[in-house]
């Protein structure tokens, strides 16, 4: 499957943006990996990132995704620990990219 680019605008100018691309990996066969998750600075603390995250969570179930797993930022710990996602160790100590995980009904999303 192709990326899937989603962006959050204001004034047309973007203020939230997220890259995804579907992957094989191990838990899930192929599914969703967000590659890119970023917030402008100045716009943090408004929920837009929880809005971006829902809408991918959203689109992947539409899609038939049972998975959904994100490799790309280990510098907002906080934020993923708020949406209900945690680090997975394991994937940073064997030279894997570190994944933060979640469990959600009906979208399960794990690294």
């Amino acid at each position: 499957m192709p990326y899937k680019f989603y962006e959050l605008l204001q004034l047309r100018e973007p203020i939230a943006k997220a890259l995804v691309n579907h992957v094989n990996w191990k838990m899930c066969q192929t599914g969703p990996s967000i590659e890119m998750f970023e917030v402008r600075e100045e716009h943090r603390g408004k929920g837009l990132g929880r809005r971006l995250l829902e809408r991918i969570e959203e689109d992947a179930r539409h899609d038939g995704f049972t998975c959904i797993r994100s490799t790309h930022d280990r510098s907002a710990p906080g934020f993923w620990k708020h949406m209900g996602y945690e680090l997975d160790l394991d994937e940073g100590r064997k030279g894997l990219p570190w994944a933060t995980t979640r469990t959600n009904e009906p979208l399960r999303t794990e690294a």
